[in-house]
């Protein structure tokens, strides 16, 4: 090919590239409405047209959308909080047809099962996990203690490419996606609270083979595994206000802002009983702010005081950070990590 015919091309391509880009941001469009009460946000893109009306007095914001093609035709519907947390929510197919439904605040959850070919599976396997956790734990701790919030994943074992061995795992669809294969792998995912904690989420990971088996996870980062707990009754006994008063006399200042959460601490990923449930109180030492080029950021550092929530005692004080950086577009958040400085 002629340098000028490379050209050419290079322009046509630069101006496809162009009107393509043009194309989709023409598709588009945002318009606010005020009411007395609230606020409404329509936005349509190449898909979907949302309207979520966020109302001035009330900590919630309704949502709902529809496809661009059939704007009778509803794709999802649902509650949230103005800080976009999903408090409920309804899924459709593209057909019309409903889904499921979700209650984030109960964890309460509804499928159609006739457009879930897998269903009676991942029913037959959750049933497995379940078992799992009351062996351990017992009935009253599974009971009082642990809900699952319909996150249960599946994944096929596909071999790499000119390899004898070595393997990925396709995913193939969750509780609330429909799926047809047969998984080789199944995770579920359950929350756990203590009396007056809010419910935390992915506390409990569970993968299983085909047949139902356990598998040992060696995942350093997600909550795979159990804990070995020696007492008798099997129940957090942990109190809040117990808890401060042990904390105020290993140096916490009950003048600053405080925390306090439920946590898993992974410690043998290679094992069976891989880690630990604690109870930590944080108390914010310091925040700061900075900038980075374009990049803004805030440093806070904070003791975290680490509980046994199965017997109520103090095991350590910790120095700890989090640190939060964004820029437009783009940002992170690191959550609670160690602070060695």
């Amino acid at each position: 090919m002629l340098f000028w015919e490379i050209k050419v091309l290079k322009m046509k391509l630069f101006i496809f590239f162009i009107f393509i880009s043009q194309f989709f941001l023409s598709q588009y469009s945002e318009k606010k409405i005020k009411t007395d009460s609230s606020e409404i946000v329509i936005i349509k893109n190449s898909k979907y047209k949302v309207r979520e009306e966020i109302f001035d007095n009330k900590d919630y914001i309704i949502h709902k959308s529809w496809l661009i093609q059939d704007t009778a035709m509803v794709s999802s519907e649902g509650v949230m909080d103005k800080q976009h947390r999903t408090i409920s929510w309804k899924e459709y197919t593209e057909n019309g047809e409903w889904l499921y439904s979700r209650n984030y605040k109960t964890g309460e959850c509804s499928i159609n099962k006739f457009l879930f070919p897998k269903y009676l599976l991942f029913e037959k396997m959750k049933k497995k996990a379940d078992e799992l956790i009351i062996k351990e734990y017992g009935i009253e701790f599974f009971s009082n203690y642990v809900r699952f919030e319909c996150d249960g994943l599946a994944y096929k074992k596909q071999s790499i490419k000119d390899s004898k061995n070595d393997f990925y795992s396709k995913y193939l669809g969750s509780w609330t996606e429909p799926f047809k294969e047969n998984p080789d792998e199944l995770i579920f995912k359950y929350a756990v609270k203590i009396s007056d904690s809010e419910w935390k989420s992915d506390i409990i990971g569970i993968k299983l083979d085909k047949v139902g088996n356990y598998v040992i996870n060696e995942d350093v980062v997600n909550n795979y595994g159990f804990e070995k707990v020696e007492e008798k009754y099997k129940k957090f006994f942990i109190d809040y206000s117990n808890s401060i008063q042990i904390a105020i006399q290993n140096g916490l200042n009950n003048n600053n802002v405080l925390g306090h959460f439920l946590d898993w601490e992974k410690i043998n990923p290679k094992q069976f009983y891989s880690g630990r449930f604690i109870y930590c109180i944080s108390e914010l030492i310091s925040e700061e702010n900075y900038k980075h080029n374009n990049r803004k950021g805030r440093l806070s550092r904070y003791n975290v005081y680490v509980f046994n929530p199965w017997t109520g005692k103090f095991i350590e004080k910790r120095k700890m950070k989090s640190i939060i950086e964004y820029e437009n577009n783009s940002g992170m958040s690191t959550g609670l990590i160690p602070d060695k400085n």
